[in-house]
């Protein structure tokens, strides 16, 4: 989906017959997944290769030294760090001869093939012609997630992020990016990336730009030295204040917007299916004209009352005077309530509570919330607009499965932004030097060290020679 969407946003080279190379080719992808594998499986355009759990391409003696050395479910936190250390230095002391391009994996697009795992650059390609590699990435965020336990590097995810981070680190990826939970140290990304890869992080979300919608995220990315300079700032303050004045959109709507832009059938539907897990006898009352509390029962009723008080306390969002609440959590425990959608888990049921509002509030659709997501989901013009960016139609996923996948996305308009400020801010190190009078000071830097980029120094002098104009244009 990145990857189309992307297209759709304009960031990719038009395809040249002479040069079948440029276009923007997704060329694999890793699932563990059963319904995500069935996705990316029937997607169009399809995704030429799909591999598997990242653990299975690990040649067979160097997995089972890593299966000898997982720690039991019963083990303490303190243990089970110990054991992913060994296995992280397993991994580090074979990655080289673990990890090639020229290495192949059991393919589920080609049923019985072993497919090479990363791209082949085309015979007799010119050396600037040589297209451009990336990698984008959201490994399991649960061991550093607020929803999570917090287990840090003693979850049992982290093997394979640790398989991951060696691959990344020898492969040779122009461009490597990464989307986790905002509490992930950055130093586990950047220090396997460095030094090779000039590494610029920000920490944002859809909130950040206008979208009335609770997503905050860590975005990483690594820019190859040898292959790319990084012309954008590199501290952390810089890339935010820098990104920002591109991107930043004060919030003008609460999440009620989202409310009621699915089709009427889909909205019956949905308050249908909630009476019907709630209560033994559905046909006792009217859904359709229903209160939104009346639909709950037992605990979810209480937590929607609960809700409602908080509502009619603090007069919900200054907008609209409504509140979003997730009814799966207690609010006398641990409240999940904002006039904006809040972050989306996969147990996630959003309910908008709103003063005056005919049946009190509205239960959220599941195509109503992948919207909330940036994806285009629903049949209005703005869907329509951004229909080529869905790899899959999202008419023909029951709700539960549309749930579970919001529940393990990345804001799509959010990280397709942040490619898109990465992508604007590096160029080429083999073509620099051709680059217009204005970027001289790019060659210099190239002709003077190889292996440097550019300094924040020569950032802000560029900009005065517009530099920055250059670029944005």
């Amino acid at each position: 989906m990145l990857a189309v969407a992307m297209v759709a946003r304009g960031l990719c080279v038009p395809r040249r017959d002479d040069a079948p190379w440029y276009w923007l080719v997704s060329w694999r992808a890793s699932e563990i997944d059963a319904l995500c594998k069935r996705i990316i499986l029937q997607a169009t355009p399809r995704t030429e290769h799909v591999f598997a759990s990242i653990l299975d391409r690990l040649p067979s003696d160097i997995r089972a030294r890593v299966d000898s050395l997982l720690p039991n479910a019963s083990a303490t936190r303190q243990e089970k760090e110990q054991a992913h250390e060994a296995i992280y230095e397993v991994l580090q002391k074979h990655k080289h001869q673990v990890f090639q391009r020229s290495m192949r994996s059991p393919c589920l697009a080609h049923k019985g093939c072993v497919c090479p795992l990363a791209w082949q650059d085309p015979s007799g390609a010119p050396t600037r012609d040589r297209p451009l590699t990336m990698n984008v990435s959201g490994p399991v965020c649960l061991p550093w997630s607020q929803f999570g336990k917090s287990e840090g590097m003693g979850h049992e995810s982290v093997p394979a992020l640790h398989v991951w981070l060696a691959e990344m680190s020898v492969m040779k990826y122009d461009v490597v990016t990464m989307e986790n939970s905002p509490r992930m140290p950055l130093h586990v990304f950047a220090s396997e990336m460095s030094p090779s890869s000039e590494v610029v992080s920000l920490v944002f979300g859809p909130e950040d730009m206008g979208w009335p919608v609770m997503r905050r995220r860590l975005c990483a990315s690594a820019i190859r030295r040898d292959s790319l300079v990084w012309v954008g700032p590199l501290e952390p303050a810089a890339v935010k204040s820098h990104f920002m004045s591109f991107f930043a959109r004060r919030v003008a709507a609460d999440g009620d917007v989202f409310s009621g832009i699915d089709d009427l059938d889909s909205i019956s539907a949905t308050r249908t299916a909630v009476a019907k897990r709630q209560h033994k006898h559905v046909e006792n009352f009217n859904v359709h004209d229903a209160q939104v509390v009346d639909l709950y029962s037992g605990r979810k009723k209480a937590r929607v009352e609960d809700y409602m008080g908080i509502l009619a306390t603090s007069g919900g969002g200054h907008l609209s005077g409504s509140l979003v609440c997730d009814v799966t959590q207690d609010p006398k425990k641990r409240p999940r309530q904002h006039p904006w959608i809040p972050t989306i888990t996969r147990s996630t049921e959003a309910v908008l509570l709103k003063h005056g509002h005919p049946r009190g509030g509205h239960v959220f659709t599941q195509r109503e919330m992948a919207c909330a997501m940036g994806w285009p989901s629903v049949k209005t013009d703005a869907g329509q607009q951004y229909e080529k960016a869905t790899l899959f139609d999202t008419y023909r996923l029951s709700a539960n499965s549309q749930k579970l996948l919001q529940g393990n996305s990345m804001h799509l308009a959010a990280v397709t932004t942040w490619l898109a400020y990465v992508m604007c801010h590096t160029i080429r190190r083999d073509i620099v030097a051709e680059y217009s009078p204005d970027l001289r000071m790019l060659r210099d830097a190239v002709s003077n060290d190889v292996n440097e980029t550019i300094s924040a120094r020569h950032v802000k002098d560029a900009e005065s020679d517009r530099l920055d104009f250059d670029i944005r244009s």
